[in-house]
């Protein structure tokens, strides 16, 4: 089994990402909270009163729409190190509930903004001079040439990745779009950012020396504290059998034949589990005769106390137990389920249901909508993803601990046709049920209270500390039932 906890944390105090600085910042979030902060690698703009002048080497990045002259900032960042750093922490890593900011130092030092030059700048009382939008830009550029604005790179313009006023001194720009953006771009491992700033509303009164046109610091910037950054904090999730110390088992129901021949491995439902030592698999499984269309009653229970996981199938007749020691009950804070049916005759189901789940010295609660069908003939192979921790409004349930017990129902339907239950198709009809977990930054410190960290040092005064290499991470949002 893979172990996740890797080189990586010897880099705990600061990294270098890409083209751009990182500064590892460690805050009050617990250990499963990553926290990058990426500076932008390029940077430049667009000026249709200068439209062959190339802007990249400027120490400004100007955006506005003044007495019909447009300028548009464009910024990249390179997430090729992020991207390399969450794969040497596990290649099978999903990237989730990610946040985004964006951080732009306005300055009135630009000497080509007629707001400051000659100056002084008039006091709106307040109103920014210009608003912005955030839109993604599909088309690389490279700040050593002029961005013509008449054919200015690609951008898509029919969603907004964010906005907002352009004030003085510091600017934070957030949006959801922005989010799902940077998690999609980690989890398929699309290593460029490209954003542009376009100008959407302004104050343009150039016969009182107000003009739609504002200025940021670029990335060329001596002081590294105004550059262009982006914050991105985010979790990651896996399967639990994938983390080193996890909740290191897998639930398994299929057809078979359960009679005297005992064919198909001999069994019918049970446990997959995986030592982290030698990598060996160990399956722990028993005999279930399957009866057509009947709704199986489970209960998957892990003992916090004992470690101890139980898999029990009953109806009104029988019950059948298997039991397994595991690393851990603490972590299982997801589930993935899914089902494949693949014989024999079209119109063959296998489906799970999860009815319920009890958190950690809770009660049981019911989970909505949380259930997979695979049908011969159709939709073969079907996957979803339930996600205890998130809140109620990313369809989670808001638990602040892992589960001890779930409970559904599985049921195999061949609709009075040809029984599935045989030597060689029984197990192309299956269920799994597969505990997720979040894991912890290596680059924080285990077991320590959020408020007995420390700070790191502003970047200005870690430069001795920097090491050259790689870290900065990305989980897709719950993604809802992928078919096949």
């Amino acid at each position: 089994m893979k172990t996740l906890i890797s080189s990586l944390k010897i880099a705990s105090s600061c990294l270098v990402l890409g083209l751009g600085l990182a500064a590892f910042k460690i805050d009050s979030a617990a250990a499963q909270t990553f926290t990058r902060i990426i500076t932008a690698g390029q940077d430049t703009y667009s000026d249709t009163n200068n439209p062959t002048m190339n802007f990249g080497g400027s120490d400004f990045l100007e955006v506005g729409n003044s007495q019909g002259n447009e300028q548009i900032a464009y910024l990249s960042w390179d997430l090729e190190s992020l991207i390399n750093e969450i794969n040497s922490i596990s290649s099978t890593a999903e990237v989730r509930n990610v946040t985004v900011s964006l951080t732009l130092t306005q300055t009135t030092d630009d000497p080509n903004n007629p707001n400051d030059n000659p100056g002084p700048r008039i006091d709106l009382g307040g109103f920014p001079l210009v608003t912005l939008d955030g839109v993604q830009v599909t088309e690389a550029f490279d700040e050593s040439a002029a961005i013509d604005p008449n054919a200015p790179p690609t951008t898509i313009d029919d969603t907004t990745l964010f906005s907002g006023d352009v004030n003085l001194g510091v600017n934070t720009y957030t949006g959801v779009n922005l989010d799902e953006l940077v998690m999609d771009l980690l989890n398929t491992e699309e290593d460029l950012l490209s954003i542009a700033l376009r100008p959407t509303e302004g104050l343009d009164f150039p016969d009182f020396n107000v003009f739609a046109l504002e200025s940021f610091f670029s990335q060329n910037q001596d002081d590294v504290s105004v550059r262009p950054t982006l914050e991105i904090d985010f979790e990651l999730w896996d399967e639990g059998n994938n983390v080193d110390g996890g909740p290191n088992f897998k639930a398994q129901a299929r057809g078979g034949d359960a009679g005297s021949n005992g064919l198909n491995g001999d069994w019918e439902f049970g446990l997959l589990t995986e030592d982290t030592n030698d990598k060996e698999s160990v399956e722990l499984g028993d005999q279930w005769d399957w009866q057509d269309g009947e709704a199986v009653q489970f209960t998957l229970a892990c003992n916090q106390d004992t470690n101890e996981v139980s898999f029990t199938l009953m109806d009104d007749q029988r019950t059948a137990e298997i039991d397994f020691t595991a690393n851990t009950c603490q972590d299982i804070e997801g589930l993935k389920i899914f089902s494949t049916a693949r014989a024999v005759d079209a119109g063959t189901t296998m489906e799970i249901v999860v009815n319920q789940v009890q958190e950690i010295g809770g009660t049981l609660v019911n989970v909505p909508d949380f259930s997979t069908l695979a049908t011969v003939g159709g939709s073969q192979f079907v996957e979803d993803k339930f996600y205890f921790t998130d809140s109620t409004e990313n369809d989670g349930l808001e638990f602040t601990q892992g589960v001890e017990l779930i409970t559904g129902t599985i049921t195999m339907d061949w609709n009075g046709g040809t029984d599935p239950q045989s030597p060689r198709t029984g197990s192309k009809n299956q269920i799994f049920i597969i505990p997720l977990t979040r894991l912890d930054d290596p680059t924080l410190p285990a077991n320590v209270p959020p408020s007995e960290i420390e700070s790191v040092p502003e970047p200005t005064s870690v430069v001795g500390l920097i090491m050259l290499g790689t870290t900065a991470i990305g989980l897709r949002l719950r993604g809802r039932k992928s078919e096949d």
